[in-house]
């Protein structure tokens, strides 16, 4: 149950016998809240409620007439035209990168094609699952003076470079999963090795133990810290704050420190703040001296709250965490994300980040 897949929306138990209504009322006891919420025990009549009348077959009380053989003649056009799409996108990145410029029929064959595509589109949904996460740039002040880059029309901020970084590109290009491909030679490798090949690769890298201990995000005075039970932090590159009043555990946050490229601890990956952690984030933000923080998804999502609103969504207003106060300077809506300017001022020193 903790690993179904993430754009499942509901799930509708129908006609279930009284038994199996006993038992699931007594699991719900003991599931995810996320999960909870998208399992319904439905009768027939019922099923209206949550699904569209005229996609209901006739023996659910609806007025589809299902045609087996049309639905699949209609899924497999679908995909047909999705895989030329992205055939053509990957040859455009390859073109770019100076490899041939075939075209998509002259690159694989139809079959292959399809295989390729199937995989792309099964890790791409695993892929986006609800990560709840922060991430942010572990970087000194000085650090701000980086430019941005384009790529097709997009902008992306240059990561920062570390204080404490003192390691070559030699060594940082040294990675133990092997030497890095062009994009050229990761299609050629899943031509290769289609779809079974990555869900072989991908199940190595599930199977695969976890490389560090977790002590701290088990400590008893931490648990309430941590928003999934099973989304814990390592201990070895966690972000350490400073001890307040000499309590061991004030210096636990969820937060991990990330290499970037030819970077060492580049960022910083957190989960979003729960109320009895906003302190401790904005704690983490000064004294990281993050200046520039990236929210992956949204304060609520589909009638669910995932993040506390950890800073006031409106110009000119402000809040406070403990010894630090947060106001917002301006906001840019744009379509799809938003730019908040923010500033952070401690409250104890007078200063403001």
């Amino acid at each position: 149950m903790a690993s179904y897949p993430a754009r499942l929306k509901k799930v509708l138990i129908v006609t279930a016998p009284l038994w199996f209504k006993a038992l699931i009322k007594i699991l719900r006891l003991f599931v995810r809240k996320k999960l909870r919420e998208r399992v319904f025990t439905v009768s027939v009549p019922q099923l209206a409620l949550h699904v569209p009348h005229k996609t209901l077959s006739l023996h659910l009380g609806g007025t589809l007439e299902v045609d087996h053989d049309t639905s699949l003649l209609s899924c497999r056009q679908s995909m047909m035209n999705r895989e030329d799409k992205l055939l053509a996108n990957i040859m455009d990145v390859s073109d770019g990168s100076g490899s041939s410029s075939e075209t998509g029929s002259e690159f694989v064959s139809n079959n292959q094609k399809t295989r390729i595509i199937s995989a792309v589109h099964q890790l791409g949904d695993n892929n986006t699952a609800d990560n709840n996460s922060t991430i942010t740039y572990a970087t000194t002040a000085a650090a701000a003076a980086n430019g941005a880059t384009t790529n097709g029309g997009r902008e992306f901020l240059n990561p920062p470079s570390s204080a404490s970084s003192d390691m070559s590109v030699d060594d940082s290009l040294d990675g133990q999963e092997g030497d890095s491909k062009s994009i050229h030679q990761i299609v050629q490798m899943m031509k290769q090795g289609g779809l079974r090949g990555l869900i072989e690769d991908y199940a190595v890298i599930r199977n695969r133990p976890p490389e560090g201990t977790f002590w701290h995000s088990r400590m008893h005075a931490n648990l309430t810290k941590n928003r999934f039970a099973d989304v814990l932090c390592y201990d070895q590159n966690r972000v350490v704050l400073t001890q307040e009043d000499g309590d061991e555990a004030s210096d636990y946050i969820n937060a991990n420190f990330v290499d970037g490229y030819k970077e060492d601890s580049a960022y910083i990956t957190t989960q979003g703040p729960l109320p009895n952690t906003c302190k401790d984030f904005w704690r983490m933000i000064w004294e990281q001296h993050c200046l520039l923080i990236v929210m992956t998804m949204r304060v609520v999502e589909r009638g669910c709250v995932k993040c506390v609103q950890y800073w006031e969504p409106t110009e000119e207003g402000s809040l406070e965490f403990g010894d630090y106060h947060v106001r917002t300077i301006s906001v840019e809506c744009n379509e799809g994300y938003m730019v908040t300017s923010l500033e952070l001022r401690n409250i104890k020193v007078k200063l403001s980040l």
